[in-house]
């Protein structure tokens, strides 16, 4: 048992250069997501001006998504007095442009309901701006004759059927254009959206400082969770080989994927107070958390394909 530290008072120009240093970053992140986004779109133009206004959609639309899921995880450190620095953009000058924000938490977290909030928080608030965007991507996208050599990031040959959420929502949104022979040439709104997506259920995986880290610790607490993150690993490995063996061309992708996951340390820091429990409602928002990761990780079943008719 420790003292709670006391929220720290910060100096006038220290947090004016805080903010200086976001905006800063967040423009930043705007050049090369604004580039990849036009790529992406096709767009040859020379005109700075054309390949700015082509990339803008998928640049506002992914920087909104992760922006928007790490401002949730900021208020929620400051609703509970937790020391954390602002939501900085990582810019990156590959694809996708930005990995999102980078939200430290600098100071103990008071107890089990602070941790689910801030790992549920950024998580959902993430999930309810991605979904309806790509939605709306794919009702903007155009279906292509299907190859079965595409991997998770074909943007203009996705075959969406690795996940069961994603391939339902394509069915949804595409109707009888989305067919058995046919993959999706997605519009750079629903690139951003499912990129965005992909970051998010990554995040949700159980692990140390993740969404799901925070989500299942406050669940079912520290040495619980634990376990659970160490079976999570085995059992994404597991679904990497299964695309392997059954993609027919040996698509490694989500097994690279899965290994990079599984070197994530699987133990998270207690809270001052780690023995309360959380109520219902929490629960069971963390066991929808938990059903959303499983449909997005898990491939659509072969029954499901023909009921579908993809």
């Amino acid at each position: 048992l420790v003292p709670r530290p006391q929220h720290t008072q910060i100096t006038r120009s220290r947090r004016w250069l805080d903010y200086a240093i976001a905006v800063m970053l967040l423009l930043l992140t705007l050049l090369p997501t604004t580039y990849f986004g036009a790529a992406l779109a096709r767009f040859t133009s020379s005109s700075l001006i054309e390949i700015f206004k082509a990339g803008l959609p998928y640049a506002l639309s992914i920087i909104s998504i992760l922006g928007l899921r790490d401002l949730g995880r900021y208020l929620v450190a400051r609703f509970y007095r937790i020391e954390t620095t602002l939501p900085y953009f990582i810019p990156l000058p590959f694809p996708p442009g930005t990995y999102g924000c980078l939200v430290q938490i600098q100071s103990p977290i008071p107890d089990r309901k602070a941790i689910f909030d801030l790992g549920f928080v950024a998580s959902a608030l993430g999930l309810v701006v991605s979904i309806p965007l790509l939605i709306w991507g794919l009702t903007q996208s155009v279906t292509v004759p299907l190859d079965l050599k595409a991997t998770l990031f074909s943007f203009h040959a996705f075959n969406p059927r690795f996940s069961l959420l994603i391939a339902i929502l394509s069915k949804l949104a595409l109707g009888s254009r989305f067919v058995a022979d046919r993959a999706i040439d997605l519009h750079s709104v629903a690139i951003a959206a499912y990129i965005s997506l992909l970051i998010i259920t990554i995040n949700l995986m159980p692990l140390r400082r993740l969404d799901g880290g925070y989500i299942v610790h406050a669940m079912f607490g520290q040495k619980s969770s634990a376990i659970i993150s160490q079976l999570s690993k085995v059992i994404l490995v597991i679904v990497g080989l299964i695309r392997f063996r059954t993609s027919g061309v040996g698509n490694t992708d989500l097994l690279f994927l899965a290994i990079v996951i599984s070197l994530i340390p699987a133990i998270d820091e207690p809270a001052l107070n780690d023995v309360s429990e959380l109520n219902n409602w929490r629960d069971a928002l963390g066991v929808l958390m938990i059903g959303i990761l499983v449909l997005t990780l898990i491939p659509v079943p072969a029954i499901l394909i023909q009921f579908l008719g993809i």
